[in-house]
């Protein structure tokens, strides 16, 4: 017979995982949103509109990956990867936090609209 209590603990402690997962992702996101309107005021371009919505797609996409990921139990991207065999296909790091890589990503997009040159 299955002893009910050890798994209740067991999918109490899976719940709690989760939480604390979901609380320091909160707070990332946070700091970086506040890091990007900060970045986006701080540009005095009459498509400042545009520049702060391209922006927020980019970290919505990157946001929405990383959370998928959390929530299928892999620290990172890189246990993602290397559980499912995705090293063939080109993702890199580009769905961390990191700042200067989404600025970056979001500069190329303001590129190619004609924004930026």
């Amino acid at each position: 017979m299955h002893n009910s209590l050890y798994y209740q603990r067991q999918i109490y402690r899976h719940y709690l995982e989760h939480l604390k997962i979901k609380k320091q992702i909160s707070k990332e996101k946070k700091q970086l949103e506040n890091a990007l309107f900060d970045k986006v005021l701080s540009t005095k371009n009459q498509n400042s509109k545009e520049i702060l919505e391209t922006y927020a797609d980019i970290f919505k996409e990157r946001f929405e990956f990383n959370l998928k990921v959390k929530a299928l139990g892999f620290d990172n991207l890189q246990n993602f990867k290397q559980s499912h065999k995705l090293k063939k296909v080109n993702l890199k790091n580009q769905y961390h936090f990191d700042k200067n890589q989404l600025y970056q990503a979001a500069h190329k997009k303001l590129k190619l609209k004609g924004i930026f040159s």
